[in-house]
């Protein structure tokens, strides 16, 4: 009985401010607690740690809650949140995550995402988590880990199980704070180096002690956790990013609550589609990777765009909506790429714009249109 016309352009917002984050947020703790993918190294389920940065509504709120990158000129165009993701490697659903500021490390949040993996789960770590305390709680919990560590690690020697495959002995840094009166950790670990063609030289540290796992296994899995990498491509050029406009920003809340709310049902919406895509997956036997994510997500908008259905009518357009997921196959799988990590160096060497260049530039156009009038 209520008119269209009595309901406020702010209704929808104002409902968004009485609902807050928490029901978005134990909407996706409660998917993605029943992420379980199939084992696939050696009876191992595998998954993937790391962070990504996205960008937020330049308002005094959100700058205060998130903060801003310190750029060497001034500052960011707008407000950044770091995101720290738990990832299945082989289907890309997100079992956890855990949102910070962006000044705040994200090894600080590393223990809060990875409090759910037990025995039987396997981690890929980047260099950005080298961290013998991190890895010391991990083989607390009964999980595996293969972690990429810089040169700069200078491990002690044990033995060598072959030619660039070595059981070592690693130990916690000093802490630095007075007050950290935690004893110092030692591991033993299997250090594996290798190198790519002329590339760099990779170290990896893993506690896969067992000798029918051979080091060559271990090196071609550790490239598996560019799939986090790939996750989010997906959640920021495609399923949250602008379609137009040149502000690219993946949320659009007002305030720090708002921008939460977003952040869980972002995550939520993901896992569903992910989901869906594992599901299509498993009943035609191929790889979830396999199948293109923008495809997907346009088969899935043109299903169930402005279709109501119920009972089984909806259970013959799920069954055919899996069906068309499967034929949403990559034709080729994707191309091995590789890219030094390097700077590019500035094509100009110019100074920056100073204020009192545009007073010198006014000048010069007041002193040309003077020179015209008198030629005229």
């Amino acid at each position: 009985w209520i008119g269209l016309r009595e309901v406020t352009d702010g209704a929808l917002g104002h409902a968004r401010k009485r609902l807050g984050p928490g029901p978005l947020r134990w909407l996706f703790e409660d998917l993605a607690s029943r992420v379980a993918p199939e084992p696939s190294f050696h009876g191992l389920r595998v998954w993937s740690l790391d962070g990504t940065v996205l960008s937020v509504p330049d308002l005094p709120a959100n700058e205060a809650a998130f903060g801003r990158h310190p750029a060497s000129t001034g500052r960011s165009a707008f407000p950044q949140l770091r995101l720290l993701t738990l990832t299945a490697t082989r289907t890309h659903e997100i079992r956890d995550a855990h949102w910070m500021p962006y000044l705040q490390s994200e090894m600080s949040a590393a223990p809060h995402v990875i409090r759910n993996l037990r025995k039987g789960d396997l981690l890929l770590l980047d260099r950005g988590f080298m961290a013998i305390l991190l890895y010391s709680l991990l083989a607390g919990q009964g999980v595996s880990f293969v972690a990429r560590v810089r040169s700069s690690l200078k491990p002690k020697v044990l033995y060598s199980r072959g030619p660039v495959d070595f059981e070592v002995e690693v130990r916690s840094a000093r802490p630095t704070n007075p007050d950290d009166h935690r004893p110092r950790v030692t591991m033993r670990l299997r250090l594996i180096e290798y190198r790519i063609g002329k590339g760099e030289t990779i170290r990896l540290l893993t506690n896969l002690m067992d000798a029918e796992i051979p080091g060559r296994e271990i090196a071609r899995l550790y490239h598996e956790r560019w799939e986090v990498e790939l996750v989010f491509d997906e959640l920021k050029t495609h399923f949250v990013g602008v379609r137009h406009g040149t502000l690219h920003l993946q949320f659009r809340g007002r305030g720090p609550a708002m921008v939460e709310q977003e952040i869980w049902a972002m995550l939520a919406a993901f896992n569903l589609v992910r989901r869906l895509l594992a599901t299509a997956a498993g009943v035609h036997g191929i790889d979830p990777r396999r199948i293109s994510f923008t495809d997907a997500l346009l088969v899935i908008t043109v299903t169930w765009q402005g279709r109501p259905l119920s009972g089984e009518k909806l259970l013959e357009a799920y069954v055919r909506l899996i069906g068309d997921l499967a034929d949403c196959v990559l034709d080729r799988w994707r191309r091995p790429r590789r890219w030094p990590r390097v700077v590019r160096i500035k094509s100009q060497t110019y100074a920056h714009k100073k204020p009192w260049h545009r007073e010198e530039a006014l000048d010069a156009e007041a002193q040309l249109e003077m020179g015209r009038a008198q030629c005229a």
